[in-house]
């Protein structure tokens, strides 16, 4: 048995599980959905990685692997479910 159990293999839990796997320290991670639904995704959201995010991916060694299906942001738009009201900032990236 491990000292540390990671609930969830989203993005943040697997990230952690390889993070300290990196660092020589044993995890479980937890997971309550199938197999097939965490190798095939699907799930229209998306995730916005700031600097610090790049940095710590590339120490941990899976920067690499996730950079070609990355894009900057060049729009965002924020909204309410059932308003009309809508935010609109550009310029990034």
């Amino acid at each position: 048995m491990h000292k540390i159990c990671i609930l969830g293999c989203g993005i943040s839990g697997a990230l952690t599980a390889i993070g300290l796997s990196k660092n020589g320290i044993c995890s479980d991670v937890i997971e309550i959905k199938p197999e097939h639904d965490i190798l095939s995704p699907n799930d229209p959201r998306t995730t916005a990685l700031n600097e610090s995010s790049i940095s710590y991916m590339k120490e941990i060694g899976v920067w690499s692997k996730i950079e070609p299906f990355t894009n900057p942001i060049r729009d965002i738009f924020v909204c309410q479910n059932m308003s009309n009201n809508v935010l609109h900032m550009s310029g990034y990236g």
